[in-house]
């Protein structure tokens, strides 16, 4: 996630920053590069500033900071010492989780500026801290709408691959196979995304030996479990058989060793030779 993702939104927050406050008011990415800003900084946008600059010393210490000119040694080997016309700033970081991803300051040019935020210091280090929180809050929101887009895309993907292949045993097979996802990944899927694949049971030998396979949730509309469909699969610790089964093959789960419990639905009324052992 990056801030330049959301520089539309920062330049409004910006501006309506410099607007209460009366100050300038700009945001930096974490690789030292300015996004945004107001009055002297707008133009500056997309300069890179000094690696030396009390916006670098935040991105190491990840704390809100209060910066006076007269007593900041950055100032002193910072290339744009001669030219600064910056009399004092109170930054912020703008964090993901532990992650810096840039900068929030607000600065004074004049000594009325000055001595205005220097007066609230504190007040306004809170307040410029909340606004970096926002910020992240934008983005995280913004992220979380191109997950579930990328979600539908996926979910999109197996409806058609569904109807491509068809959706018996073997068919889901190759639905899996033209994904390039295990057989049990696909059913999983097709669960998370309530996918109805009109599947109806699970084929003879559907799984038998899939020795990798550790849980299984079956569609709700299957109603039978074929002869040694997950014959062998030793390290299957549970699976969940829908309410709707009514009948599970012989061997169906025979030498399934690893299984912690498992619960069989009321509905069932035959159940293969050896289907457990």
């Amino acid at each position: 996630m990056k801030l330049n993702d959301i520089t539309n939104y920062i330049q409004s927050i910006c501006q309506n920053i410099s607007t209460v406050l009366d100050v300038d008011v700009t945001v930096v990415s974490k690789d030292l590069i300015r996004i945004a800003g107001t009055g002297i900084f707008e133009n500056k946008v997309s300069e890179k500033i000094s690696d030396n600059s009390a916006y670098s010393k935040i991105l190491t210490t990840g704390e809100p900071y209060i910066f006076k000119r007269e007593s900041e040694n950055s100032c002193k080997v910072c290339i744009h010492n001669k030219d600064c016309k910056e009399l004092a700033d109170i930054c912020s970081p703008i964090k993901m989780g532990d992650d810096i991803l840039g900068i929030l300051g607000i600065a004074a040019f004049t000594e009325e500026q000055k001595n205005k935020i220097l007066s609230k210091d504190q007040e306004l280090c809170e307040f410029i801290s909340s606004m970096s929180n926002l910020i992240s809050y934008k983005l995280d929101e913004l992220y979380k709408e191109e997950i579930k887009t990328v979600e539908q895309l996926e979910k999109e993907e197996i409806e058609k691959a569904i109807k491509k292949y068809g959706n018996n045993t073997q068919e889901m097979k190759q639905v899996a196979k033209a994904l390039n996802i295990g057989i049990a990944t696909l059913y999983r899927k097709v669960k998370k995304y309530n996918i109805p694949s009109g599947l109806t049971s699970i084929g003879s030998y559907a799984f038998k030996g899939c020795n990798s396979l550790q849980s299984v949730t079956i569609p709700d509309g299957v109603t039978s479990i074929g002869d040694s469909a997950f014959q062998s699969c030793y390290s299957l610790q549970s699976i969940t058989i829908p309410s709707n089964v009514t009948s599970i093959g012989s061997f169906a789960f025979r030498g399934c060793s690893s299984f912690q419990s498992i619960t069989i639905p009321s509905n069932v009324t035959s159940i293969g030779k050896s289907a457990f052992n």
